[in-house]
């Protein structure tokens, strides 16, 4: 971090009552430290045969996953978005 940029709390999210808990949480402690909240939805690709029968593509995982964290967000601070609160849906493992 260089010596400009403002430290920011990072919180992981999924699908789960917890993770809404842990959104919670990290909200409160941004807001009461006056910094910037980084929201990431980490997700894996379906790897699945080809020749399956219901194959999707990663575009539409990507996507059903972005629905899930504006659920997610929607849940936990409603319709409108605390401007401190950022979002981040990436592809990868979540313990990575």
């Amino acid at each position: 971090m260089q010596n400009n940029e403002k430290p920011f709390i990072v919180v992981g999210v999924s699908d789960s009552i917890a993770s809404r808990g842990a959104l919670r949480w990290a909200a409160d402690e941004a807001q009461r430290r006056n910094t910037r909240l980084q929201v990431v939805r980490a997700w894996e690709p379906a790897y699945v045969a080809s020749y399956a029968p219901h194959h999707e593509d990663a575009g539409h995982e990507r996507h059903a996953v972005t629905c899930e964290l504006a659920n997610t967000l929607y849940a936990v601070f409603g319709a409108k978005l605390p401007p401190h609160v950022f979002t981040e849906v990436v592809e990868g493992r979540s313990e990575e």
